[in-house]
């Protein structure tokens, strides 16, 4: 099978080192260089099927001959994207934090008075503040932004809300924050639907997997 020319996130790991760390993996006569790479014969409905999780990130997924990587980062963060833009539009409920946070907005750069203007647009985020002359009280935060450091992540809300009037730039910022730091195989087995069902199978998360050499051929010379 030839592998598809989209380049890998900045996150991850390339994908032919990727496949380099498949050697000793064993799925099955059908990943052998002399298997015929086929696609789904017309009528047939043949899902997907999870294999194993690489580095956390990445999921490796077989459906007949074909074998391929999936972006587990890029299926959940275009689905939550997708589901935060639709929240927002109503407003996401804001969390209270556990301890008070405040910062000083001239370290910042943004003026009380701007930011108080757009003070509806952050309580429909779920980021409920007061503002003391030039220092900035957070009470609550929507809950992918109450972990690490909270003064900065609202910083980055902030910004986000003043330079797009658009919910889909908010909503996908949002949603980054919001990704898993690893997968397990049920977290990804998840996904896997997900996009099969949400993303019709989009191409641009997936990854083809060169087919690993066999023992009698040896290395091709780049």
């Amino acid at each position: 099978s030839q592998t598809q020319g989209h380049k890998s996130h900045s996150y991850s790991q390339s994908t032919p080192q990727l496949n380099e760390s498949m050697t000793g993996y064993r799925a099955g006569a059908s990943i052998l260089p002399n298997a015929v790479n086929t696609q789904s014969l017309p009528g047939k409905n043949i899902s997907w099927r999870a294999l194993t999780v690489m580095q956390q990130k990445w999921l490796l997924m077989r459906r007949e001959e074909s074998v391929a990587w999936l972006d587990l980062c890029a299926v959940q963060r275009s689905i939550m994207g997708k589901q935060l833009e639709s929240q927002l539009q109503h407003g996401l409920a804001g969390q209270p934090l556990l301890v008070e946070v405040s910062c000083d907005l001239k370290q910042f750069a943004i003026s009380p008075a701007e930011l108080m203007q757009q003070s509806p647009r952050l309580n429909q985020c779920g980021m409920n503040f007061r503002v003391n002359g030039s220092r900035l009280v957070i009470d609550t935060m929507p809950s992918m932004l109450r972990q690490g450091n909270v003064a900065h992540h609202a910083m980055g809300l902030i910004r986000q809300v003043l330079q797009h009037d658009s919910w889909t730039e908010v909503a996908g910022w949002l949603a980054t924050k919001a990704l898993n730091s690893d997968y397990s195989l049920v977290q990804a087995e998840h996904w896997l639907q997900q996009w099969q069902q949400q993303l019709q199978e989009d191409n641009a998360m997936r990854y083809n997997v060169k087919p690993p050499q066999t023992e009698s051929e040896s290395p091709a010379n780049e």
